[in-house]
Protein backbone atom coordinates (compact mmCIF):
# COMPACT_ATOMS: atom_id res chain seq x y z
CA UNK A 1 0.00 0.00 0.00
CA UNK A 2 1.62 3.01 -1.04
CA UNK A 3 2.33 5.32 1.72
CA UNK A 4 -0.11 8.72 1.61
CA UNK A 5 1.71 11.98 0.80
CA UNK A 6 2.75 14.33 3.75
CA UNK A 7 0.66 17.28 4.07
CA UNK A 8 2.42 20.66 4.41
CA UNK A 9 1.61 21.04 8.24
CA UNK A 10 3.66 17.73 8.66
CA UNK A 11 6.16 18.65 6.50
CA UNK A 12 6.65 22.21 8.45
CA UNK A 13 6.91 20.56 11.81
CA UNK A 14 9.98 18.35 10.43
CA UNK A 15 11.11 21.48 9.08
CA UNK A 16 11.03 23.23 12.54
CA UNK A 17 12.75 19.99 13.95
CA UNK A 18 15.75 20.43 12.02
CA UNK A 19 15.59 24.16 13.22
CA UNK A 20 14.48 25.27 9.82
CA UNK A 21 12.90 28.69 10.41
CA UNK A 22 10.87 28.37 6.88
CA UNK A 23 7.58 26.94 6.27
CA UNK A 24 6.24 25.64 2.71
CA UNK A 25 2.45 26.98 1.87
CA UNK A 26 0.62 26.75 -1.05
CA UNK A 27 -0.29 29.97 -2.69
CA UNK A 28 -2.92 29.73 -5.72
CA UNK A 29 -2.23 26.46 -6.35
CA UNK A 30 1.78 26.93 -6.51
CA UNK A 31 4.20 26.37 -3.25
CA UNK A 32 6.27 29.28 -1.63
CA UNK A 33 8.92 29.37 1.47
CA UNK A 34 7.62 31.52 4.17
CA UNK A 35 10.10 33.09 6.61
CA UNK A 36 12.88 36.26 7.19
CA UNK A 37 14.87 36.28 4.05
CA UNK A 38 17.80 38.79 3.38
CA UNK A 39 17.31 41.98 2.20
CA UNK A 40 15.81 41.97 -1.60
CA UNK A 41 17.44 44.33 -4.18
CA UNK A 42 16.83 47.85 -3.56
CA UNK A 43 16.40 46.78 0.59
CA UNK A 44 18.56 47.49 3.51
CA UNK A 45 16.91 44.92 5.88
CA UNK A 46 15.77 41.36 6.26
CA UNK A 47 12.12 40.62 6.06
CA UNK A 48 9.55 38.09 6.33
CA UNK A 49 8.05 37.71 2.76
CA UNK A 50 7.63 34.84 0.56
CA UNK A 51 9.77 33.11 -1.68
CA UNK A 52 7.60 31.75 -5.09
CA UNK A 53 8.97 28.31 -5.84
CA UNK A 54 7.01 27.81 -8.96
CA UNK A 55 6.49 24.20 -8.18
CA UNK A 56 2.74 22.83 -8.51
CA UNK A 57 0.57 22.06 -5.13
CA UNK A 58 0.93 18.47 -5.61
CA UNK A 59 2.52 15.25 -3.11
CA UNK A 60 5.56 15.47 -5.52
CA UNK A 61 5.62 19.21 -5.72
CA UNK A 62 5.78 19.08 -1.38
CA UNK A 63 8.43 16.88 -1.51
CA UNK A 64 10.56 19.02 -3.98
CA UNK A 65 9.35 22.10 -1.52
CA UNK A 66 10.88 20.47 1.60
CA UNK A 67 14.42 19.99 -0.29
CA UNK A 68 14.39 23.05 -1.42
CA UNK A 69 13.42 24.52 1.93
CA UNK A 70 16.78 22.78 3.26
CA UNK A 71 18.59 24.06 0.35
CA UNK A 72 17.74 27.65 1.04
CA UNK A 73 18.36 27.35 4.46
CA UNK A 74 21.67 26.53 3.88
CA UNK A 75 22.33 29.35 1.45
CA UNK A 76 21.41 31.69 4.48
CA UNK A 77 23.09 30.12 6.91
CA UNK A 78 26.17 30.45 4.83
CA UNK A 79 25.64 33.76 3.50
CA UNK A 80 25.41 32.70 0.02
CA UNK A 81 21.89 33.21 -0.65
CA UNK A 82 20.84 35.51 -3.27
CA UNK A 83 17.43 36.51 -4.32
CA UNK A 84 18.20 36.66 -7.97
CA UNK A 85 19.37 32.78 -8.39
CA UNK A 86 15.81 32.41 -6.71
CA UNK A 87 13.49 34.86 -8.28
CA UNK A 88 14.69 33.06 -11.79
CA UNK A 89 12.77 29.94 -10.90
CA UNK A 90 9.99 31.94 -12.26
CA UNK A 91 10.21 34.00 -14.98
CA UNK A 92 7.40 35.82 -15.37
CA UNK A 93 6.70 37.11 -12.43
CA UNK A 94 6.95 40.92 -11.06
CA UNK A 95 10.58 40.08 -9.03
CA UNK A 96 12.01 37.91 -12.06
CA UNK A 97 10.99 41.42 -14.42
CA UNK A 98 11.83 43.99 -11.78
CA UNK A 99 15.43 41.97 -11.67
CA UNK A 100 16.59 42.03 -15.55
CA UNK A 101 14.79 45.90 -15.95
CA UNK A 102 17.30 46.71 -13.00
CA UNK A 103 19.59 45.20 -15.38
CA UNK A 104 18.71 47.15 -17.87
CA UNK A 105 18.60 50.50 -16.63
CA UNK A 106 22.00 50.46 -14.55
CA UNK A 107 23.34 49.35 -18.82
CA UNK A 108 21.42 52.12 -19.53
CA UNK A 109 22.72 55.11 -16.91
CA UNK A 110 26.17 53.34 -15.84
CA UNK A 111 26.88 51.51 -12.52
CA UNK A 112 28.24 53.85 -9.57
CA UNK A 113 27.31 55.23 -6.20
CA UNK A 114 25.33 58.28 -7.60
CA UNK A 115 23.57 56.29 -10.13
CA UNK A 116 22.73 53.65 -7.36
CA UNK A 117 21.23 56.02 -5.24
CA UNK A 118 18.98 57.37 -8.08
CA UNK A 119 17.76 53.48 -8.98
CA UNK A 120 17.34 53.64 -5.19
CA UNK A 121 15.47 56.72 -5.08
CA UNK A 122 13.37 57.06 -7.98
CA UNK A 123 12.64 53.68 -9.87
CA UNK A 124 12.46 51.03 -6.45
CA UNK A 125 11.02 53.82 -3.85
CA UNK A 126 8.77 55.34 -5.77
CA UNK A 127 7.68 53.02 -8.22
CA UNK A 128 8.87 49.02 -8.26
CA UNK A 129 8.59 48.59 -4.77
CA UNK A 130 5.21 48.36 -4.50
CA UNK A 131 4.64 45.72 -6.81
CA UNK A 132 3.97 41.88 -5.59
CA UNK A 133 7.20 40.58 -6.33
CA UNK A 134 5.70 36.54 -5.82
CA UNK A 135 2.75 37.51 -8.42
CA UNK A 136 2.74 36.96 -12.43
CA UNK A 137 3.48 40.54 -13.93
CA UNK A 138 0.42 41.83 -16.02
CA UNK A 139 -1.59 45.00 -17.44
CA UNK A 140 -4.01 44.14 -14.12
CA UNK A 141 -1.03 44.08 -11.52
CA UNK A 142 0.18 47.46 -12.75
CA UNK A 143 -3.13 49.23 -12.73
CA UNK A 144 -3.94 48.03 -9.84
CA UNK A 145 -0.61 49.20 -7.78
CA UNK A 146 -0.96 53.03 -9.20
CA UNK A 147 -4.73 52.66 -8.10
CA UNK A 148 -3.50 52.20 -4.43
CA UNK A 149 -1.24 54.93 -4.52
CA UNK A 150 -2.92 58.13 -2.64
CA UNK A 151 -5.13 59.76 -5.66
CA UNK A 152 -4.02 63.33 -7.07
CA UNK A 153 -0.57 63.31 -5.46
CA UNK A 154 2.83 63.50 -6.82
CA UNK A 155 3.47 60.10 -5.35
CA UNK A 156 0.80 58.84 -7.87
CA UNK A 157 2.34 60.54 -10.51
CA UNK A 158 5.38 59.52 -9.93
CA UNK A 159 4.33 56.17 -9.79
CA UNK A 160 2.83 55.88 -13.07
CA UNK A 161 5.90 57.50 -14.68
CA UNK A 162 7.77 55.17 -13.42
CA UNK A 163 5.79 51.69 -14.32
CA UNK A 164 4.90 53.08 -17.24
CA UNK A 165 8.89 52.44 -18.22
CA UNK A 166 8.90 49.35 -16.35
CA UNK A 167 5.61 48.11 -18.85
CA UNK A 168 7.37 49.48 -22.01
CA UNK A 169 10.61 47.53 -21.19
CA UNK A 170 8.69 44.53 -20.60
CA UNK A 171 6.70 44.65 -23.95
CA UNK A 172 3.23 45.43 -22.02
CA UNK A 173 0.38 46.43 -23.71
CA UNK A 174 -0.77 49.09 -21.28
CA UNK A 175 -0.63 53.11 -20.30
CA UNK A 176 -1.04 54.17 -17.19
CA UNK A 177 -1.26 57.84 -17.80
CA UNK A 178 -5.47 57.43 -16.92
CA UNK A 179 -4.48 56.87 -13.60
CA UNK A 180 -2.13 60.46 -13.05
CA UNK A 181 -4.35 62.43 -11.47
CA UNK A 182 -4.46 66.27 -11.26
CA UNK A 183 -1.56 66.92 -9.16
CA UNK A 184 -0.26 70.61 -9.07
CA UNK A 185 2.27 71.77 -6.55
CA UNK A 186 0.04 73.72 -3.85
CA UNK A 187 1.07 76.42 -2.40
CA UNK A 188 -0.97 77.69 0.47
CA UNK A 189 -1.71 81.11 1.07
CA UNK A 190 -1.35 81.00 4.97
CA UNK A 191 1.89 79.05 4.29
CA UNK A 192 3.76 82.02 2.90
CA UNK A 193 4.75 85.03 5.40
CA UNK A 194 4.72 89.01 5.01
CA UNK A 195 8.16 90.37 3.84
CA UNK A 196 8.29 91.95 6.81
CA UNK A 197 8.22 89.34 9.20
CA UNK A 198 10.60 87.26 6.72
CA UNK A 199 13.51 89.36 6.96
CA UNK A 200 12.86 89.34 11.08
CA UNK A 201 13.37 86.02 11.60
CA UNK A 202 15.80 85.66 8.80
CA UNK A 203 17.79 88.02 11.22
CA UNK A 204 17.21 86.03 14.62
CA UNK A 205 19.11 83.02 13.13
CA UNK A 206 21.78 82.24 15.53
CA UNK A 207 23.86 80.27 13.43
CA UNK A 208 25.93 81.58 10.99
CA UNK A 209 26.22 78.96 8.18
CA UNK A 210 22.21 78.01 8.50
CA UNK A 211 21.57 82.46 8.05
CA UNK A 212 23.73 82.12 4.81
CA UNK A 213 21.45 79.29 3.55
CA UNK A 214 18.45 81.45 4.39
CA UNK A 215 19.30 84.48 3.19
CA UNK A 216 20.06 83.03 0.18
CA UNK A 217 17.24 81.16 -0.58
CA UNK A 218 15.27 84.91 0.77
CA UNK A 219 16.93 87.01 -1.86
CA UNK A 220 16.95 85.07 -4.57
CA UNK A 221 15.12 82.53 -4.28
CA UNK A 222 16.79 79.55 -4.85
CA UNK A 223 16.55 76.39 -3.97
CA UNK A 224 18.24 75.11 -1.18
CA UNK A 225 20.68 72.65 -2.82
CA UNK A 226 21.70 75.75 -5.11
CA UNK A 227 22.56 77.56 -2.31
CA UNK A 228 25.69 75.77 -2.36
CA UNK A 229 26.28 76.00 -6.21
CA UNK A 230 26.24 79.59 -7.10
CA UNK A 231 28.21 82.55 -7.46
CA UNK A 232 26.80 86.40 -6.40
CA UNK A 233 28.33 89.57 -7.87
CA UNK A 234 29.27 91.41 -4.61
CA UNK A 235 28.37 94.37 -6.72
CA UNK A 236 25.22 96.42 -7.85
CA UNK A 237 22.87 94.88 -9.28
CA UNK A 238 24.45 91.99 -7.42
CA UNK A 239 22.72 88.89 -9.77
CA UNK A 240 23.16 85.70 -8.98
CA UNK A 241 24.56 82.60 -11.11
CA UNK A 242 23.23 79.16 -10.73
CA UNK A 243 26.20 76.35 -11.36
CA UNK A 244 24.26 73.54 -10.81
CA UNK A 245 20.55 73.29 -10.69
CA UNK A 246 17.66 71.08 -11.08
CA UNK A 247 17.04 72.44 -14.41
CA UNK A 248 20.52 72.99 -15.38
CA UNK A 249 22.98 76.48 -14.98
CA UNK A 250 21.37 79.86 -15.19
CA UNK A 251 22.62 83.51 -15.06
CA UNK A 252 21.00 86.88 -13.90
CA UNK A 253 19.04 86.01 -10.86
CA UNK A 254 17.90 89.71 -9.48
CA UNK A 255 17.97 90.39 -5.76
CA UNK A 256 14.31 91.06 -4.53
CA UNK A 257 14.82 93.33 -2.43
CA UNK A 258 18.00 94.47 -3.80
CA UNK A 259 18.29 96.07 0.00
CA UNK A 260 18.56 92.81 1.40
CA UNK A 261 21.53 91.89 -0.36
CA UNK A 262 23.49 95.01 0.19
CA UNK A 263 22.65 94.33 3.99
CA UNK A 264 23.08 90.90 4.73
CA UNK A 265 25.93 90.47 1.79
CA UNK A 266 25.10 86.51 1.15
CA UNK A 267 28.04 86.19 -1.23
CA UNK A 268 30.23 86.55 2.31
CA UNK A 269 30.35 83.57 4.54
CA UNK A 270 30.87 80.04 4.76
CA UNK A 271 28.04 77.52 3.95
CA UNK A 272 27.64 74.23 5.93
CA UNK A 273 29.30 71.13 5.63
CA UNK A 274 27.40 68.82 3.46
CA UNK A 275 29.10 64.71 2.90
CA UNK A 276 27.93 64.43 -0.49
CA UNK A 277 29.56 61.42 -1.81
CA UNK A 278 27.30 60.23 -4.80
CA UNK A 279 26.35 63.37 -6.22
CA UNK A 280 22.84 63.39 -4.58
CA UNK A 281 20.91 66.89 -4.53
CA UNK A 282 18.54 65.18 -1.86
CA UNK A 283 20.72 65.65 0.76
CA UNK A 284 21.17 69.43 0.67
CA UNK A 285 17.68 69.20 0.82
CA UNK A 286 17.41 66.85 3.72
CA UNK A 287 20.30 68.80 5.89
CA UNK A 288 17.99 72.46 5.55
CA UNK A 289 15.17 70.94 6.40
CA UNK A 290 16.17 69.48 9.60
CA UNK A 291 18.37 72.36 10.47
CA UNK A 292 15.49 75.22 9.80
CA UNK A 293 13.50 72.28 12.36
CA UNK A 294 16.09 72.22 14.77
CA UNK A 295 16.90 76.54 14.62
CA UNK A 296 12.83 76.46 15.07
CA UNK A 297 12.21 78.58 11.77
CA UNK A 298 8.66 78.70 11.64
CA UNK A 299 8.16 77.87 7.91
CA UNK A 300 10.29 75.37 5.57
CA UNK A 301 12.83 76.31 3.85
CA UNK A 302 10.62 76.48 0.27
CA UNK A 303 8.48 79.01 1.89
CA UNK A 304 11.49 81.44 0.94
CA UNK A 305 11.13 80.45 -2.57
CA UNK A 306 7.95 80.69 -3.21
CA UNK A 307 7.78 83.91 -1.51
CA UNK A 308 10.74 85.31 -3.80
CA UNK A 309 8.53 84.20 -7.12
CA UNK A 310 5.56 85.51 -5.58
CA UNK A 311 7.31 89.07 -4.73
CA UNK A 312 9.04 88.97 -8.13
CA UNK A 313 5.64 88.43 -10.16
CA UNK A 314 3.81 91.24 -7.85
CA UNK A 315 5.75 93.30 -5.82
CA UNK A 316 7.97 94.03 -8.63
CA UNK A 317 5.94 93.37 -11.48
CA UNK A 318 8.10 91.08 -12.88
CA UNK A 319 7.01 89.30 -16.42
CA UNK A 320 5.87 85.65 -15.96
CA UNK A 321 7.98 84.36 -18.07
CA UNK A 322 10.92 86.78 -16.68
CA UNK A 323 10.49 85.27 -12.74
CA UNK A 324 10.23 81.76 -14.10
CA UNK A 325 13.82 81.78 -16.03
CA UNK A 326 15.03 83.36 -12.50
CA UNK A 327 13.74 80.72 -10.73
CA UNK A 328 14.45 77.95 -13.12
CA UNK A 329 11.26 76.75 -14.03
CA UNK A 330 8.96 76.65 -16.91
CA UNK A 331 6.49 80.43 -17.19
CA UNK A 332 3.55 77.82 -17.38
CA UNK A 333 4.67 76.07 -14.24
CA UNK A 334 5.31 79.39 -12.30
CA UNK A 335 1.52 80.80 -13.55
CA UNK A 336 0.07 77.63 -12.49
CA UNK A 337 1.57 77.98 -9.18
CA UNK A 338 0.90 81.51 -8.43
CA UNK A 339 -1.86 82.24 -10.16
CA UNK A 340 -3.56 83.31 -7.49
CA UNK A 341 -1.03 86.01 -5.96
CA UNK A 342 -0.58 87.19 -9.79
CA UNK A 343 -4.62 87.35 -10.40
CA UNK A 344 -5.45 89.52 -6.53
CA UNK A 345 -2.72 91.57 -7.52
CA UNK A 346 -4.28 92.73 -11.47
CA UNK A 347 -7.55 92.79 -9.86
CA UNK A 348 -6.32 95.12 -7.42
CA UNK A 349 -4.84 97.36 -9.44
CA UNK A 350 -7.13 97.49 -11.79
CA UNK A 351 -9.64 98.28 -8.98
CA UNK A 352 -7.75 101.31 -8.38
CA UNK A 353 -7.67 102.56 -12.03
CA UNK A 354 -11.62 102.54 -11.95
CA UNK A 355 -11.42 104.30 -8.72
CA UNK A 356 -8.70 106.93 -9.73
CA UNK A 357 -10.63 107.48 -13.10
CA UNK A 358 -14.21 107.07 -12.19
CA UNK A 359 -16.61 109.23 -10.68
CA UNK A 360 -16.86 110.55 -7.16
CA UNK A 361 -19.75 109.03 -4.82
CA UNK A 362 -23.13 111.20 -4.84
CA UNK A 363 -23.58 112.39 -1.51
CA UNK A 364 -19.82 112.38 0.14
Amino acid sequence: MPRPADSPEEINARLKEAGIRLKVEARSQKLSLRGTFPPKPGQTKPRQTYLALGIDDTPYGLKTAELKAHEVWAQIGRGTFDWQDWIMTDLDTCGAWIERYKRHWFAINGNTPATQKKWHRGEWQMGLRWLPSDKKLSAKILKETVSHRPPDSRARQLCVQILNRFAEFASLDVNLNQYRGKYTRRVNALDIPPDDEIAKIITTIENPQWRLVATRMTIYGLRDHECWFCVINPKPPYDCQVLEGKTGPRDGVMPFYPEWAQQWEPWKGTLPKVTDKVGDRAIYGERTARAFKRLKIPFTPYTLRHAWCIRASVVFKQPIPVSAAMAGHSADLHLRTYNRWIKAAQSLEAYKEAIEKGPKAPGV
